[in-house]
Formats: C-alpha cells, sequence, structure tokens
C-alpha cells in the first residue's frame, strides 16, 4: 500500500480503478496512447470519483520520462500488446487492433519504458500470453528487471494455460520465487 503507480496501456482504466477503490496507490498515472480510450478513461475515473487519485496522460509509452508522471514511481503495470505485428487475426476495430499488436510496442518496448520510470527495488507488473513468455523475461533482463513471481492463469483444467501474471523488480537479483 502507498507509493505512486503508472499504467501502461490503461484503455478504460479499469485496472487503475480497481487498484484505486482497494487503495493500493496514493495516486496512479493512467497512460493511454489513443485519445479515444485516453477520454474514455477519464470519464470512468470522474464517474467513479477517483479524479483525485487517478490522473490520465495521453501519450505514447516508448516517449514517457519521470517528468511527464511526475518524478520516479514504486510500480507499473501493463497488459503490453501481444501479437506481433503482420500476424494473427486482425480487426476491425483498429483501437482493439493497437491494443493486441505490437503496432505502437510490445514487452521489450513496455519493460524499457518501465525501467527507465521505476525506483530502484520498484515493480513492474504484466499481463502477457504464455506462448510469448520467452520474449517477455528476455525483455525484462535486458531492461534490469529481474522477474521474482509468476503464476499462469488457466481458463479450465482441460486446456492450456491462457495467461502468465509476471512481477519484476528493478534491479533485482536472480530467482523466481
Amino acid at each position: 500500500k502507498g507509493g505512486r503507480a503508472v499504467e501502461f496501456g490503461a484503455g478504460t482504466g479499469i485496472i487503475s480503478l480497481l487498484c484505486a477503490k482497494r487503495r493500493k496507490f496514493d495516486s496512479i498515472c493512467a497512460v493511454e496512447v489513443q485519445p479515444e480510450y485516453a477520454e474514455l478513461c477519464r470519464r470512468n475515473i470522474e464517474a467513479n470519483g477517483f479524479e483525485g487519485h487517478i490522473s490520465v496522460l495521453c501519450a505514447d509509452v516508448q516517449a514517457l520520462t519521470q517528468q511527464a508522471v511526475g518524478g520516479q514511481v514504486d510500480a507499473v503495470f501493463a497488459n503490453p500488446p501481444y501479437i506481433k505485428q503482420g500476424t494473427g487475426v486482425g480487426n476491425a476495430d483498429r483501437g482493439k487492433y493497437i491494443a493486441r499488436h505490437e503496432v505502437l510496442g510490445g514487452a521489450a518496448e513496455f519493460s524499457k519504458a518501465a525501467s527507465r520510470l521505476l525506483k530502484h527495488g520498484g515493480a513492474f507488473y504484466v499481463v502477457y500470453r504464455p506462448d510469448r513468455l520467452d520474449d517477455l523475461m528476455l525483455a525484462l533482463r535486458q531492461n534490469s528487471l529481474a522477474p521474482k513471481r509468476m503464476t499462469l492463469v488457466y481458463g479450465d483444467a482441460q486446456h492450456d494455460a491462457c495467461l502468465v501474471l509476471v512481477e519484476a523488480k528493478k534491479s533485482g537479483g536472480a530467482g523466481i520465487f
């Protein structure tokens, strides 16, 4: 509890809203590159009464600076785009396409930006696809983010994992616990 956090790719703002409701952080900066989603996020924050707790920044994660988010932060959380550009099923909705495909960056770019914003020992929480886990782990290590905890998420017992949740620490030592 406490501290400051940034959400990359906030979309509608649901994760920032849930964290604010549970008082996980003193303040949260929800970053969204798509103006229409940034505005939707802003409206959701206002509708839920968290204007003083969550701010919205319409910006590209790759261009973020510490100054843009008010200095170093304690945590960054993200669900980076996970489909390589030019692969997978397209989407008629351009906004959803950008959110899912690495058009404006993926795990490598999100990891680099997180490392740039985090305090020493700060946490980067990532939701990703298990079939891209090797790409995520490489991106984390290349950006001084040491994976510490990992959980596979299954829709049911009959299917393979559909998500992986990873917590990484900036400048952390080796070893997942």
